[in-house]
């Protein structure tokens, strides 16, 4: 009854489910166990009405003088059937009086004019009472344990269903962290974080929720449809097929609603992770949005998408709730039907009271099953959506792994070689950069300047392998960075981005989280290398402040510090400072130009900046251009050409020259 569209849940059962398949299958038996209970009582009441009560109806008049009730009720008028009298003349009293007592029975449902229908039930054979008491006592225990026995294994199954569950989901978190971690950049770089974060947690709870028991609820309405079936074609082939007229009326009414609720589960899943991903940006940037003031347009922004997800879960319910009702009222005008044409059988003596009533209870038991597996339809299709959105971070390439040739990497010992690399950020995007090709030497310090979009900062990233180059290739020491495990490549090389990014949690944990082996006082050292220990320990709790969500306890420059801290105490063969400084005042700057001038003395550096103040003391200085390289040289034979580093340094100049001059003239007129 779901249909071809379950390709998902049927791959995430074959990836995840499988390994539990002997659990779910004695779960989804004890399920129909319990589940068929029904069906077996109601053989045990055809059992008491036709072999234990032995109540017999046919479609025959019953012919009384007298009549009594068959069960004696307190200050109950007994019912009188009267029928005519015959006249004297055709009476035998004698004959009557000498035969009183040894009346036949007759069982073509007629009995003789003073016999009562209570006399009847007395004189025919059939058990005793006493028989009838044992065998109801008999019927009362198999009840009893029947039904502890269904309560044991539903309590047993509900048990084991929900250790599978919770195995399951554990693994498929751990997955879907594991491969998020793994995937390049450029996969994040095209989702969001909120809608990531969606498919992780909100994705996976409707699989914890959904999968495990609408699996057991196909199993069991499945396997109690087929018993039943079974049970009704036993008792009578006619009236079976007349209640399975309903099935035909069950597919077509499903195949009509199910395609609108699919589309819109959908719809749901894609507007609640949009709805994640505003949610998480918002919270990220609390301050732009109040130093805007903009709660009030944030608050109705939120307001219309949460409407539109609403929209689309009241739609949901609705048309969840119209097929159910729809599937009811087959199932009432054929049940209807069946006692209906049932009723004539047993008056034309076809069919025993027993029977009907346990065929009728069957057939209840038949379209209920029916009527719950529409009622699911709306967790099959979210169930559907959900495991597509897994498994498509599941199935998505990671692009950027070892390959069988990659060798660990230990250290730089002669340069750095970039050859025809060009690279772009997606397919249909212009080229960040073109035909870059570039030595840098083993441990010098290499300045990158350019405008804003020269692709600087690009060409850092593929250094460390975050991104593989469109066409050339980067070599270490003449080894092919792809030919490079990328956990020992990322150990020795640490990078500073532009923007740091820090965890929440104590200063301690994020300048050690590069290298948590480190002891206090490597982190100390590191500390002091990137200025930032004084200022660590004026705080009381001094490394074991809490800084908050990305830091925002702290300032820029601050941030910057520590994020330069966390990649000193990595202990680094190469170091990538992406515009670190960009934040910090002059003394605290020139400090940490004179620790990269002791300290990081015979380590590879790359500084990627706009001042003046750094490219001037660099070994050499690398100028980008709208992707390209232009120019290559030092400080002194770039400003002598006036070129591209020229026009990038010139207003810095004047600014310095300006500050140097304002200066003098202010020593000359304190002097005076």
């Amino acid at each position: 009854m779901i249909g071809s569209s379950a390709k998902a849940v049927v791959q995430m059962y074959r990836r995840y489910f499988r390994q539990q398949a002997k659990g779910l299958m004695i779960a989804c038996l004890c399920y129909i166990a319990f589940a068929a209970e029904g069906s077996m009582m109601a053989g045990i009441s055809r059992y008491l009405v036709d072999d234990v009560l032995e109540i017999n109806l046919t479609g025959k008049g019953i012919i009384s003088a007298k009549s009594g009730p068959i069960v004696n009720v307190p200050n109950a008028d007994p019912v009188i059937i009267k029928e005519p009298i015959a006249s004297s003349s055709q009476i035998d009293c004698g004959t009557i009086a000498g035969k009183e007592d040894s009346m036949p029975v007759i069982d073509d449902g007629t009995i003789a004019k003073d016999g009562s229908l209570e006399d009847r039930i007395a004189a025919r054979e059939g058990k005793t009472s006493w028989e009838k008491i044992r065998m109801l006592m008999i019927i009362a225990v198999i009840l009893i344990v029947m039904h502890l026995t269904a309560v044991t294994m539903q309590t047993w199954a509900n048990y084991k269903l929900g250790m599978i569950t919770e195995q399951v989901v554990f693994r498929i978190r751990r997955h879907i962290h594991d491969k998020l971690l793994r995937l390049q950049m450029s996969f994040h770089d095209r989702n969001q974080t909120g809608r990531l974060l969606s498919r992780a947690t909100d994705d996976v709870n409707v699989i914890q929720n959904n999968f495990a028991p609408v699996m057991v609820q196909l199993a069991m309405f499945t396997g109690l449809i087929i018993i039943n079936v079974s049970i009704m074609f036993y008792i009578h082939v006619k009236l079976a097929a007349l209640a399975l007229l309903a099935m035909p009326l069950y597919a077509f009414t499903y195949s009509k609603l199910r395609s609108r609720i699919r589309e819109l589960s959908w719809a749901q899943r894609r507007e609640n992770a949009s709805v994640y991903a505003l949610v998480r940006d918002r919270l990220a940037n609390p301050r732009v949005i109040k130093s805007f003031g903009k709660e009030k347009r944030e608050h109705i922004h939120f307001y219309k998408k949460v409407k539109k997800l609403f929209r689309y879960g009241r739609e949901i319910v609705v048309l969840n709730n119209v097929l159910s009702m729809i599937c009811t009222c087959i199932s009432v005008f054929v049940s209807a039907f069946v006692l209906g044409y049932g009723t004539i059988l047993l008056r034309n003596g076809e069919l025993s009271l027993g029977y009907l009533l346990f065929f009728y209870s069957i057939a209840y038991s038949l379209f209920w099953p029916i009527a719950a597996l529409t009622q699911i339809t709306a967790n099959v299709q979210r169930l559907r959506v959900s495991c597509e959105r897994i498994l498509g971070i599941l199935d998505e390439p990671i692009e950027i792994v070892d390959n069988r040739r990659a060798k660990p990497f230990d250290s730089l010992k002669k340069s750095i070689v970039i050859e025809n690399v060009s690279f772009k950020y997606n397919p249909d995007a212009e080229y960040a950069l073109k035909d870059i090709n570039l030595e840098i030497p083993a441990h010098s310090t290499v300045c990158m300047m350019g405008s804003s979009g020269a692709g600087k900062s690009t060409l850092g990233v593929l250094l460390l392998r975050l991104y593989e180059p469109t066409t050339g290739r980067i070599t270490i020491d003449e080894v092919d960075l792809r030919d490079i495990k990328l956990a020992s490549l990322r150990k020795k090389i640490s990078y500073v981005p532009q923007e740091p990014l820090l965890f929440s949690g104590t200063l301690a944990s994020n300048i050690l989280y590069g290298n948590p082996q480190a002891g206090r006082e490597q982190m100390i050292r590191a500390a002091k290398l990137a200025e930032i220990h004084d200022f660590i320990e004026s705080l009381p709790d001094g490394y074991n402040t809490v800084i908050g969500e990305n830091g925002l306890r702290l300032s820029g420059g601050q941030k910057q510090r520590i994020s330069l801290a966390r990649a000193m105490v990595t202990d680094p063969d190469i170091l990538i400072l992406d515009d670190c400084t960009s934040a910090l005042d002059a003394k605290t700057e020139a400090n940490i130009q004179q620790t990269i001038k002791t300290a990081l003395a015979g380590k590879t550096v790359i500084m990627i900046t706009h001042r003046v103040s750094l490219s001037s003391n660099a070994d050499m200085i690398v100028v980008l251009d709208k992707g390209r390289l232009v120019q290559i040289g030092r400080h002194d034979e770039l400003i002598t050409a006036q070129g591209h580093y020229w026009n990038l340094v010139k207003d810095q100049l004047e600014e310095t020259e300006v500050i140097k001059l304002t200066r003098q003239r202010a020593r000359r007129f304190a002097a005076a």
